[in-house]
């Protein structure tokens, strides 16, 4: 909440990532209740409301507070309370003048002085002044008993904003761990049925409609006067300069008095709209729920059989690793018993040689002696380095089967983790949906319901 311009929508849309309309002339935007998109702090949900405010340039204070006690009302009913409300207020203002002194006494006056303690007061756009003269505003704001002092007595906070995502998302995490509380104007019209024209934001409407309407009556006198001076002079140029300001004067006279008067009747019947409207809303929002529910059952489906699918791949895929190792382990047996034959045979046909010539001399006999003895080592050479690259083999291959079992294992706990993410997911859905019946759905289309009803 807080006057027209004073970057509610824009504060809205740079936490939320929504693209909410924002004014940028003189004239305000946000005109009707605007939703943003939900977006999560510190795994809270957190839903923001822009509201207009109460001196928008297209609709009267007494059409603003039809629109924001509608919301109000119509979400209470239905179990909604705010966590917190942020007002926005320019440090780069000169002075917190009539139309901002109004706004606030309706702020409080709509949140009532229990809920202060929800309440968080942001000046914003620090960047036009310079940081002494924005301390000194900041002072002011805070210790002067005309401003914000009545409401920080009672608990309400009073930040600094920058602009900045991180500066938002700081200001939020004040607000979203606070108990949800009632507005005064939700109790007063839920819980104590009052009329709209009983609540005391009415109240404070009322006499500021009545202090415009005796500033209008003073000053048509005055014109009265001066259109009498007019006449005895003879001026007919100011006289008709006159007449033409006594009579917008006296048009805006009768739309203060028609403001007053047409408070009840009008919200009476925008209430009746509304439940209308509600009714459709709770539809819709169960049709969205079942299409969810449908949603899920497919992803679940889908991570079922994707998750059997590569299970069944990972078996296959240690199954081949297996029989590779058998297969080396065998093929390994069998060049063990080839080379050990041959070494056999080598060392029979030396024994042969050596009984034909057991005549020959000594060094012929140490030579055979030494030829066996290399024979027998490069044998032995040859079998450790067989050996060796068995060993070498069957450790790679025990590593690819120990890799491939940690990745099947990590791709089990991930889809499992999927699966019960999903499920957690759909749990925590179906919950909201008994509990909230639609807490986004129900908000937006109220949003457009009543920019639909103000706009017919």
């Amino acid at each position: 909440m807080g006057p027209t311009g004073s970057g509610k929508t824009t504060f809205i849309n740079l936490i939320s990532g929504s693209n909410l309309r924002v004014g940028e002339g003189l004239k305000s935007c946000t005109s009707v209740i605007q939703m943003a998109v939900p977006f999560e702090i510190g795994g809270r949900s957190v839903t923001l409301i822009d509201t207009p405010g109460f001196d928008d340039t297209n609709k009267s204070d007494t059409d603003i507070l039809k629109l924001i006690a509608g919301f109000l009302q119509a979400s209470y009913e239905h179990g909604k309370k705010l966590a917190g409300v942020i007002y926005l207020h320019r440090i780069s203002d000169c002075r917190m003048g009539g139309i901002s002194t109004r706004n606030f006494r309706m702020f409080r006056e709509l949140c009532g002085e229990r809920t202060l303690k929800n309440v968080v007061i942001v000046t914003n756009m620090w960047g036009q002044v310079t940081p002494s003269i924005g301390k000194a505003r900041e002072r002011e704001l805070a210790i002067d008993p005309t401003f914000f002092k009545p409401a920080i007595d009672k608990g309400a906070q009073l930040v600094r904003h920058d602009n900045t995502f991180r500066s938002a998302q700081g200001l939020l995490w004040l607000i979203v761990q606070n108990k949800p509380e009632a507005l005064r104007i939700q109790r007063e019209l839920v819980d104590e049925h009052m009329d709209i024209s009983q609540t005391a934001a009415a109240e404070e409407l009322n006499r500021e409609l009545m202090e415009q309407a005796r500033r209008h009556r003073a000053e048509l006198q005055e014109l009265e006067e001066e259109m009498k001076d007019a006449i005895k002079q003879q001026d007919e140029e100011t006289r008709r300069e006159l007449e033409g300001e006594y009579q917008r004067l006296h048009k805006e006279m009768e739309r203060v008095q028609h403001d007053s008067q047409r408070l009840d009747s009008e919200y009476n019947e925008e209430k009746r709209r509304m439940e209308l409207k509600i009714q459709e809303i709770t539809e819709q929002a169960k049709r969205n729920n079942e299409a969810a529910a449908l949603k899920y059952d497919e992803q679940m489906k889908g991570y079922r059989q994707e998750f059997e699918t590569k299970t069944v791949a990972f078996a296959e895929n240690k199954r081949v690793l297996e029989q590779k190792m058998e297969d080396v382990a065998a093929q390994r047996k069998i060049d063990e018993e080839a080379a050990q034959v041959r070494l056999g045979e080598q060392i029979k046909a030396m024994q042969d040689r050596e009984r034909t010539s057991a005549e020959s001399s000594a060094a012929v006999i140490a030579a055979l002696e030494k030829s066996t003895k290399d024979m027998t080592d490069n044998f032995r050479q040859e079998n450790e380095a067989a050996a060796a690259r068995h060993r070498e083999e069957m450790k790679m291959l025990h590593d690819q089967s120990e890799s491939t079992q940690r990745a099947s294992e990590a791709e089990k706990a991930n889809m499992q983790r999927k699966i019960e993410d999903v499920q957690r997911q759909q749990e925590q859905e179906r919950q909201e949906r008994e509990n909230h019946s639609g807490f986004v759905g129900f908000f937006t289309m109220i949003g457009r319901a009543l920019d639909s009803a103000f706009h017919t």
